[in-house]
């Protein structure tokens, strides 16, 4: 009986080995996939393929304010003075016959301004469209009647807002798409941006 039991498993041990149990010596197979790669011809983009590039992303000018769009932004100048500064997010309007966009789209922007304490200024020419490559783009602004009638009253020329002083009106731009930053930057200098 003893040596039944033993032929039994030295069999089954033979046995699991020649059915794919394991082994000491393997042989290297290649697998379908690496076969039919190997095999596949490489691909040649056509003479006139162009990769397409990147766009690169706008990126905050050091040291300038962040501000969001729709909420109160205190702003002060290298001179001391200060106000607070409300732009609203960007529409996109069609263009009227007023303005046709030669980059393809209109920004229009609302920006309302208070004086709050010494000198500062809040022109149309005080901001301007960053775009994603850096190009800048300043105003289209209108002040027919036409044109407030279908964008709204312009944004004034104020160069000496003082403290209580309101100042509202609305900016435009012709830009290459909807993106973009408006930066706010008298006397070319940045003190703040809005990304849209």
């Amino acid at each position: 009986m003893k040596l039944q039991a033993v032929g039994l498993l030295v069999g089954a041990a033979l046995a699991g080995t020649a059915c794919g149990g394991s082994s000491s010596t393997t042989k290297a197979t290649s697998s379908p996939s690496a076969s039919a790669s190997a095999s596949a011809p490489a691909y040649t983009p056509p003479p006139n393929y162009v990769p397409p590039v990147p766009s690169p992303t706008p990126t905050p000018t050091p040291g300038v304010k962040e501000v969001t769009f729709g909420k109160s932004n205190s702003i002060t100048n290298d001179q001391g003075g200060a106000m607070d500064l409300t732009v609203q997010a960007p529409t996109f309007p069609k263009s009227s016959g007023i303005y046709n966009p030669t980059n393809s789209t209109l920004a229009s922007f609302t920006v309302k301004a208070v004086g709050v304490s010494g000198d500062s200024s809040i022109t149309p020419s005080d901001l301007y469209v960053r775009g994603a490559d850096g190009t800048r783009y300043t105003y289209e602004n209108g002040t027919s009647t036409t044109s407030v009638k279908t964008y709204g009253p312009s944004l004034p020329f104020i160069e000496h807002l003082a403290a209580g002083e309101p100042a509202k009106g609305v900016i435009l731009f012709d830009i290459p798409g909807q993106s973009g930053t408006l930066v706010y930057a008298p006397e070319s200098r940045p003190l703040g941006e809005w990304k849209f």
